[in-house]
């Protein structure tokens, strides 16, 4: 079996109030594809970044209309991707910085045997500011992976039925994943694949102990509690490794909320709520659901 080509690929990024630094990103990697489809979340589209993108030869534009969440803009592009006859979509977060080649990089795991198993093809994801990660020549099996950076295979994406609208942002792409996973698709890493990515608002605070924080805002911080109880609820059985991680992440990062990170307060009334609305059975936006 071959690895896909450019003219099978086409990059699926979800943009939200984008900036010149967002022109840079996509610009960087859109020779990589046949076409960038940009779903754009913004309420209001800056005209000015919105022409800058539609410089790009090969970019197609697809305003939401207002901020729909990441998962039904992923869906949006995804389906897009297939009425123009892709078989794999490229999917990006708008912050993240594509290194030279990734793409043809990420397509040579999929050829040979069992690669028709493999749903998602994902990279390395270097922080940018953080410690640097090790890139070896491996290629490891794993259960889950973040959007940013990964080769999606469309025939999966539609067996599965594309991305869970409903968590609207945060666990999208590990909910999709796991489901993938306990439906019999394999999701990869290429070790030697590297992507720039930025988690947050990555800083380095000194009290009060020197550690770093990624301060999320505090409505991230709602989704982030909601979803991943609902992801231990539905997937803790099968994947409990998953569970441990998450968990074992939220230990080491909620001292740094509760010490370190500025509008603490705000942020764990918002937990507070992510948890409340999870028992509620209440998922989708929280401006919808918080409107009154």
């Amino acid at each position: 079996m071959s690895a896909p080509g450019r003219a099978d690929i086409a990059a699926v990024v979800v943009l939200y109030r984008p900036d010149a630094d967002v022109v840079a990103n996509v610009g960087a990697y859109a020779d990589q594809v046949g076409v960038v489809i940009a779903a754009d979340n913004s309420e209001i589209a800056d005209a000015a970044v919105v022409a800058a993108l539609q410089d790009t030869a090969n970019l197609e534009y697809l305003p939401m209309g207002r901020n729909i969440g990441i998962a039904a803009a992923l869906n949006a592009g995804c389906r897009r991707a297939v009425a123009l006859g892709y078989t794999w979509a490229w999917t990006m977060d708008q912050d993240s910085t594509a290194t030279p080649g990734l793409a043809a990089a990420l397509a040579e795991v999929l050829q040979g045997a069992g690669s028709d198993t493999i749903a998602v093809v994902a990279p390395v994801w270097q922080q940018v500011g953080g410690i640097p990660e090790q890139v070896t020549s491996d290629i490891l099996e794993l259960d889950y992976a973040m959007t940013s950076g990964n080769l999606l295979r469309l025939a999966a994406f539609d067996s599965l039925g594309g991305f869970r609208e409903e968590f609207f942002i945060d666990q999208v792409d590990h909910e999709f994943c796991l489901r993938a996973r306990r439906a019999g698709w394999r999701v990869v890493q290429k070790r030697d694949a590297l992507l720039l990515h930025r988690m947050g608002n990555l800083q380095e605070v000194r009290f009060p102990v020197r550690c770093f924080i990624t301060d999320y805002s505090p409505v991230r911080r709602y989704y982030m509690v909601r979803n991943l109880l609902e992801m231990e609820r539905e997937f803790g059985d099968d994947f409990p490794e998953f569970v441990k991680q998450q968990r074992h992440w939220w230990w080491q990062n909620l001292p740094k909320i509760v010490l370190a990170e500025p509008h603490r307060m705000r942020k764990l009334t918002m937990m507070y709520r992510g948890w409340r609305d999870y028992r509620r059975r209440r998922f989708g936006s929280y401006e919808e659901l918080h409107s009154s």
